[in-house]
């Protein structure tokens, strides 16, 4: 995860919580540090955290396949297997936050896939149900579920629940979508159309208001902003206006996107069509050239 931020801003003030660094290849690379020699920085950082805190007093390590919130910013090469290394010599699990990433998304039924790992545990919800219900589930491995078992076996019964657990429209509503993703194929399409996807994205990439592009499965992050403001950080005021001017701009153009740190997100429905994806690149296309010639 990110530093402290997430916890100032809710307002969170308990110690229990331990914050890594969030990877963002290339843009915190120290002057001439390679995308490998940045990975294993973070993983030796990770390491050095975990020995000051005693890795006795740690229960898991859990993050994403890539994080939206974080900026889209695919995990540079190297990092899951160094991160891995360092959790295994420490004998601390593994668990992945799919809510995002899972069921497609990334061009495989699981982001951890796509990255190559297997974790601990992992969570999952939105793409369960298609949002239709609200419904979550955990996946684990053999020895998360032995020890639930074994502590349950200690207390007299599992202690830990919630109200709408097992509802039986929500888990019928999430039976039936699995069945679809099986069916229509959905995560061979994601891998199918993924190619196009890229295609659109390589044309947007040359308009003047782009600067850089990142991509992962159906889910793309653009960095927009004049060239000419390369030196600038990404929350200088002239540049965050520039964003929300094409937030705005899309919007007027039948696009719906969102702001994550320095960039715009994309990511549209896993059914989208070759049509489809060819007529967002038109939209954004105008979007783009209203944003640039009103700022001309």
């Amino acid at each position: 995860m990110d530093t402290k931020r997430g916890a100032r801003q809710f307002d969170l003030t308990g110690d229990d919580i331990l914050y890594a660094a969030q990877p963002r290849w290339p843009r915190d690379a120290l002057a001439g540090e390679t995308e490998e020699d940045y990975a294993h920085r973070l993983a030796r950082e990770l390491a050095e955290l975990i020995d000051q805190t005693g890795a006795e007093n740690i229960a898991a390590f859990l993050c994403e396949p890539v994080s939206i919130a974080g900026g889209m910013y695919p995990a540079p090469e190297g990092y899951f297997e160094a991160i891995r290394n360092v959790l295994s010599m420490r004998d601390i699990p593994l668990y992945f936050d799919e809510i995002v990433t899972g069921f497609g998304r990334t061009g495989k039924m699981w982001g951890s896939q796509t990255v190559n790992q297997t974790p601990d545990c992992l969570v999952a919800s939105k793409g369960l149900s298609a949002a239709y219900q609200p419904i979550s589930a955990v996946v684990m491995n053999d020895d998360f579920h032995s020890a639930l078992v074994d502590c349950s076996i200690m207390h007299h019964g599992f202690h830990h629940g919630g109200t709408y657990h097992a509802h039986p429209v929500a888990a019928a509503v999430a039976l039936e979508t699995l069945k679809i993703y099986e069916d229509e194929r959905i995560v061979d399409h994601v891998r199918d159309i993924s190619e196009h996807w890229i295609k659109m994205i390589s044309k947007l990439a040359a308009h003047e208001l782009v600067r850089s592009t990142r991509t992962i499965g159906l889910l793309s992050a653009i960095e927009v902003g004049f060239h000419s403001y390369r030196e600038l950080d990404f929350r200088n005021d002239e540049k965050r206006d520039i964003k929300r001017s094409v937030v705005k701009a899309c919007m007027e153009h039948g696009v719906l996107i969102r702001i994550s740190y320095d960039s715009i997100i994309l990511a549209p429905p896993l059914i989208i069509s070759k049509k489809d994806i060819d007529e967002l690149e038109q939209r954004m296309t105008k979007a783009f050239n209203t944003v640039l010639f009103s700022t001309a």
